[in-house]
């Protein structure tokens, strides 16, 4: 669903280690086909900074342990800039 149409997405949040590869490659899949929409890497992993993370086309960055009300509030201001 996520590779035919990303725009039908409001934003997406992923770790960096995935099953099937990594944050890094969805991200660069959603910037080849949708700009606007807000992703949110959130990870453990040292393999990757924050530096890094904006320079790839993330929209923000945690590393865990993070706080689920910080996501929150930079998620709502990601849609709100989206939106406007």
């Amino acid at each position: 669903m996520f590779e035919s149409d990303a725009s039908q997405f409001d934003a997406l949040v992923t770790d960096y280690n995935l099953a099937d590869g990594t944050g890094l490659e969805i991200v660069k899949t959603v910037r080849e086909r949708e700009s606007n929409t807000p992703v949110i890497l959130m990870t453990g992993s040292m393999k990757i900074g924050r530096t890094e993370c904006l320079e790839n086309g993330f929209s923000a960055y945690f590393h865990k342990p993070f706080s689920c009300v910080d996501i929150g509030k930079e998620l709502n201001e990601l849609l709100s800039e989206k939106a406007s």
